[in-house]
């Protein structure tokens, strides 16, 4: 999430399209408070925040989807048997709160040199949990929405995925890592229980 705000930030920063005050540092600190709003660009896919009951898309903004879409990169393939309408609601719900504290911290801790808290159960859980308890509650009443947010981050998966700077790390996970070896086939002798 913050990788996101950070970019879109730069991206306005860098923008010719934008006037000299919207590119300015106050021109960025209104538009990550206008983000931060009802309606605003921070959650919504079309946001409003001028009459926020016409912003549409919730969580479906470009941060949203690009934290989804992170998380699905990352765990392909680590659920092989999902029932219909089972959805990633913890995601969706973190994905949120992350987006949140991104932009919160853009706005109003980074400006002021400092550094953000850890994502973590005592410094976000009680905002994921409102997250998941409303907006993404709401969505699991309309699936179809859901499931274009989840579209829209399943096709962004199959995009090339954007090497950061090594990391010590990973490369300590990697040396960490072994293969378990299969299990042994049963010692002893077979019995045969017939075809019941």
């Amino acid at each position: 999430a913050n990788a996101a705000v950070r970019d879109a930030k730069a991206a306005r920063q860098a923008s010719t399209k934008l006037s000299d005050y919207d590119r300015s540092d106050q021109g960025l600190q209104k538009w990550l408070d206008q983000a931060l709003q009802r309606g605003g660009a921070a959650m919504w896919g079309k946001p409003n925040t001028h009459n926020p009951d016409d912003a549409r898309e919730q969580l479906q903004s470009t941060f949203v989807v690009h934290v989804m879409t992170a998380h699905l990169a990352r765990t392909v393939g680590s659920v092989y048997d999902v029932p219909d309408h089972v959805y990633p609601v913890g995601a969706l719900s973190l994905a949120a709160a992350a987006v949140q504290r991104a932009f919160e911290w853009y706005l109003n801790d980074q400006p002021r040199g400092l550094k953000q808290t850890t994502f973590s159960l005592k410094n976000a859980g009680e905002l994921t949990g409102v997250w998941h308890d409303g907006a993404v509650a709401d969505l699991l009443e309309k699936p179809h929405r859901l499931e274009r947010l989840l579209q829209q981050a399943s096709t962004s998966v199959a995009a090339p995925v954007m090497k950061g700077k090594p990391c010590r790390s990973k490369a300590k996970a990697i040396s960490m890592y072994v293969r378990e070896r299969s299990s042994s086939p049963p010692q002893g002798d077979f019995v045969d229980y017939g075809d019941d």
